[in-house]
């Protein structure tokens, strides 16, 4: 199963870059996975983008949605796993959220935080969050 990252970005942000990164680098040890930008003003659908459809699983974040605790979010992707998804997708807003309909388009609704997250922000706490699940699932003490 491969995991991708998706994310709407206006411009680079060299504060939340070097986090993002950094995590990346840490995920492609441990599972194949993929961060994409989408750069520009024009919003795509997910159907567009062929993120929903079969053996495909498309999370879209969003304050409104399932607000799991890291073990909670660790036990849903070893779940994923076992599915015989080839794609799991995550889907991050730019800075005015996402595109008209992601929400019924996607698979599940996810959120990092109650709180209002600049969509940077955002992408780093989720590639953090995904890191420490495979981390942990593949046997190391990350959690500690």
């Amino acid at each position: 199963m491969k995991v991708r990252v998706i994310a709407h970005v206006r411009r680079a942000d060299k504060l939340f870059e070097v986090g993002a990164q950094a995590y990346c680098t840490r995920l492609r040890r441990l599972v194949p996975f993929e961060r994409v930008e989408l750069r520009g003003k024009e919003e795509v659908s997910l159907k567009q983008l062929q993120l929903v459809g079969p053996r495909r699983f498309c999370v879209v974040l969003d304050a409104g949605g399932w607000q799991p605790t890291s073990k909670a979010f660790r036990e849903w992707l070893d779940s994923m796993r076992t599915t015989g998804l080839t794609d799991l997708n995550f889907v991050i807003g730019g800075p005015f959220g996402l595109p008209e309909g992601a929400r019924s388009e996607s698979d599940r609704v996810l959120s990092l935080s109650p709180l209002t997250l600049p969509h940077r922000l955002a992408q780093v706490l989720l590639l953090e969050q995904l890191y420490r699940a495979f981390a942990t699932l593949s046997g190391q003490d990350y959690d500690h």
